[in-house]
């Protein structure tokens, strides 16, 4: 949720940033072009008097057209500073609240983790019945509904807003009580703001960001996954699962990469009982053990099987050399092997105790 809010943030505010450059660009224009020719001249040019007149007739007079661009400028400028604020505050309290979260998770239930999100949805929705039920035209004139409305506004603004709440709901009052006068300024923002949707979309189609909503996800072993071959990986900027070079294999031997992603290089210490260990001013012998130390302890978390059975590996820590991820990379002997279809099994356990961790097959041919 932090992800696609932080990815709406970028589409919004870069599309408001790009619409608000060209219409500047454009008011500017025309009040040069403003300065040097106040009006369409309706007797001289290039067409006939009449054409002039039926043109001039028709088309917005240059000082109203600078007058409406600068008010929309003003408002676009306005709304992406409260905007910029509002998402500043957004992303300090998520790191604030995933900061709180990462250490009471490990205390609390999940069960009461969710009843406070189901308490807070409950609010939420509470407070958007409400401000609907004081908006109908019956409740308007009400002075104890409209009172209430506004305590509720004023306190989802403290707790939405943060310290500067005052400041966004001063920009959000002189929009909403003012844009029924000006039409056009309102059909720019929701043009924005479409804009800005859709910019979000493409960003989040080019992101990881579905990664973090996997949970258990088990393997089709009746199907053939492309990611795990590094024919197809040329241009993959992450990967979450083992890669060996190709469907077909004439060699002798197997290359194997199986990326390790950074919160497992802090969970898998813990579990081998590596001691916290202080990496700062120690020589390099000691500094050469302690990296022994972690690369014996990512190969003991990761099993291989050929065919189904053990196989033993020599694990080597490498930087994969397309999407740069840290992982472990080891040569599969393929001496002995008969011709045909065969299995190469990974299974990485990561903590003992998740139930998240599941072999991974990749097929391959051996010719």
């Amino acid at each position: 949720m932090i992800s696609v809010f932080g990815y709406l943030a970028l589409g919004i505010l870069g599309a408001f940033f790009v619409i608000h450059f060209s219409l500047r660009a454009y008011w500017i224009g025309l009040i040069g072009l403003n300065s040097v020719f106040p009006d369409y001249s309706i007797k001289e040019g290039q067409y006939s008097e009449t054409y002039n007149k039926k043109m001039s007739d028709y088309l917005p007079k240059v000082p109203a057209t600078i007058k409406t661009l600068d008010g929309i400028c003003s408002v676009i400028f306005s709304a992406s500073f409260a905007g910029l604020i509002f998402y500043l505050y957004v992303a300090l309290a998520s790191a604030l609240v995933l900061t709180v979260y990462s250490f009471v998770s490990t205390y609390l239930l999940s069960t009461t983790l969710i009843i406070k999100g189901a308490v807070f949805a409950v609010f939420m929705l509470f407070s958007t019945i409400a401000s609907i039920l004081a908006n109908i035209k019956k409740y308007k004139q009400n002075v104890k509904v409209q009172t209430w409305l506004f305590h509720i506004a004023v306190w989802n603004s403290k707790f939405f807003y943060g310290p500067f709440y005052k400041y966004l709901l001063q920009t959000l009052m002189m929009f909403s009580t003012n844009y029924k006068q000006k039409p056009a300024i309102v059909d720019t923002l929701k043009i924005m703001v479409v804009c800005g949707f859709g910019l979000t979309i493409l960003h989040l189609r080019q992101s990881n960001y579905l990664y973090f909503i996997r949970t258990d996800v088990p393997q089709d072993k009746t199907r053939i996954y492309p990611e795990h071959y590094l024919s197809n990986n040329t241009e993959k900027t992450f990967l979450l699962g083992p890669e060996i070079q190709s469907k077909t294999i004439s060699n002798q031997a197997l290359s194997l990469f199986v990326p390790i992603l950074k919160y497992e290089t802090k969970t898998m210490p813990e579990t081998c009982e590596l001691n916290e260990r202080d990496t700062k001013n120690i020589g390099n012998t000691l500094q050469q053990i302690r990296w022994r130390e972690d690369l014996d302890c990512y190969g003991t978390s990761i099993s291989l099987l050929l065919n189904g059975s053990a196989i033993s590996s020599n694990f080597i820590k490498i930087d994969h050399a397309i999407t740069g991820q840290f992982g472990l990379f080891a040569f599969v002997s393929l001496e002995d092997m008969k011709q045909g279809t065969h299995h190469l099994t990974v299974i990485k356990v990561i903590d003992k105790n998740d139930q998240y961790n599941t072999p991974e097959s990749v097929p391959f041919y051996w010719l």
